[in-house]
């Protein structure tokens, strides 16, 4: 972000360039490895170039080679990690060159890394303990061909737990379909001392939910923390790029702890249907809210595995080009890490999703998430006084931006008739709410209501890196969306 204009939009357009270049590279690293569970469910194989940092090393380097061999004149190169650090001083031999490291706050070191992996620890074994305490209420599963559809569980400040990934798909639903229908959820952005009471509500809750901790056993649980182990012993032969050998990156990115919890999730949702089919579960059909994380390539590795008659599904909703991963590759179809059909909500989307493997089948399906658009939605906001509604994005340091924008524009024109509403995204927990709104000005408050009651009320929506800009375009809310660096 302190390059000058001209070399940040040379680097934009380097990273965008190579990444048919870096799918490559994983695909070459996983064809060895296309049996290891613990591979194909890790962040370094996942592609998440939204949330890791290893595609930005990555082009660093590469970039920083373009340069050298274009004579660029380069005084200093300031990295992250000692790791690229080493990889540079590879290859540059212009003793005036300078290569520092500028410590990234938001890189776990060593102790970092053992708070992470205790408390990841703790957190398994606690929500495992808190299953089975409230289990006297456990799911009885008819004797039927079953369908699952996969879902997230939010408990934050602003909501209890979060059903609007399908909108109002269950009340669409006969009662007899209702019979043989269970959502799986993925318990996530959770505090562990709440998580005895989210799996009371949790079985209590209509629609019925089949929770995997009551089929996993403790060694599962095991097993899967033991990964970070297990990793280690993965071996990746050496990758060059212009006679630079690079692995060592790739190599530090799959030992480290970036996404552990998520591998780990990867991995028990694996074992969770090991143990179905050991109990003789029939399965008609599974629906995956699909978003290629490593949740997502265990659930699709386990029915491959133990349930290969079955027909799942990928569901995913909204455009696809936010993230790497969101283009499935053909590696991955071969080993079984993404479904065989995904279901889009828009024909727009499709050629998206098969950006990278032509081969990959897309269908349409209904926009369940954004009913409103097609259900009398009725937009009526307060001719008194102008509303802005806000809606933060899941990164803390992005939403700051937001808010602080938002600061500038009122200190500059002091507006009298008109009042913000600041929607936070559901994962926050309430430590991260009360940092961003710790010098909000009077204007502004704080909205914990449903998306759809906030933009009846709406004159005008703010946001970034949502799919509910769209839903308020097609409701013809008029959007601002502000661009993220």
């Amino acid at each position: 972000t302190k390059l000058d204009k001209e070399t940040y939009i040379a680097f934009m357009s380097f990273c965008n360039e190579n990444k048919n270049y870096f799918n490559e590279i994983i695909g070459r690293i996983t064809v060895p490895l296309k049996e290891n569970l613990d591979w194909l469910v890790s962040s370094t194989a996942s592609r998440n170039i939204k949330d890791y940092s290893l595609y930005r090393d990555f082009c660093t380097i590469l970039f920083i080679q373009k340069l050298i061999k274009n004579n660029k004149d380069i005084d200093e190169v300031i990295v992250e990690t000692k790791n690229v650090k080493k990889i540079l001083k590879s290859f540059i031999t212009n003793d005036k060159i300078k290569i520092s490291v500028k410590k990234n706050k938001n890189r776990p070191g060593v102790l970092k890394k053992i708070l992470i992996f205790l408390y990841c620890i703790m957190f398994n074994i606690i929500k495992y303990c808190a299953c089975r305490l409230s289990s006297y209420k456990k799911t009885n599963l008819p004797k039927l061909p079953l369908t699952l559809i996969d879902t997230n569980v939010v408990q934050n400040a602003t909501s209890s737990y979060n059903k609007s990934f399908y909108g109002n798909l269950w009340d669409l639903l006969e009662d007899d379909q209702k019979k043989t229908i269970f959502f799986l959820p993925n318990i996530f952005c959770t505090n562990v001392w709440t998580l005895y009471s989210v799996f009371n509500k949790l079985r209590k809750t209509d629609p019925s939910f089949v929770i995997k901790e009551d089929y996993l056993k403790i060694s599962d649980i095991l097993y899967a923390l033991f990964y970070c182990l297990r990793i280690r012993f993965i071996k990746i032969k050496s990758i060059y790029h212009e006679d630079v050998d690079i692995s060592q990156l790739f190599i530090s990115d799959l030992r480290s702890l970036e996404g552990y919890q998520n591998s780990v999730q990867g991995i028990l949702t694996f074992r969770f249907f090991m143990r179905l089919k050991e109990i003789g579960v029939n399965l008609k059909m599974v629906v995956d809210w699909w978003e290629n994380q490593p949740h997502d390539k265990g659930l699709h590795l386990g029915i491959h595995e133990f349930y290969q008659r079955t027909s799942v599904l990928g569901y995913t909703s909204g455009p696809s080009n936010l993230a790497l991963q969101y283009y499935p590759t053909s590696y991955e179809h071969i080993n079984h890490v993404v479904p065989n059909t995904i279901s889009v909500q828009g024909k727009a989307y499709i050629n998206g999703i098969k950006k990278i493997n032509l081969k990959q089948k897309v269908n349409v399906a209904p926009a369940f998430r954004f009913y409103s658009v097609y259900n009398n939605f009725l937009h009526s906001p307060d001719p008194s006084i102008y509303t802005i509604l806000v809606l933060l994005p899941v990164y803390l340091k992005n939403s700051l931006y937001i808010l602080k924008s938002i600061n500038v524009y009122i200190k500059k024109y002091n507006p009298s008739k008109i009042r913000i509403w600041i929607k936070p995204h559901p994962t926050m927990k309430n430590k991260a709410i009360k940092k961003l709104t710790k010098n909000l000005s009077v204007n502004c408050e704080i909205v914990t209501e449903d998306i759809a009651t906030s933009l009846s009320k709406t004159n005008i929506l703010v946001g970034s890196m949502t799919t509910t800009c769209l839903e308020a375009m097609g409701l013809g809310i008029p959007v601002i969306v502000l661009e993220q660096p």
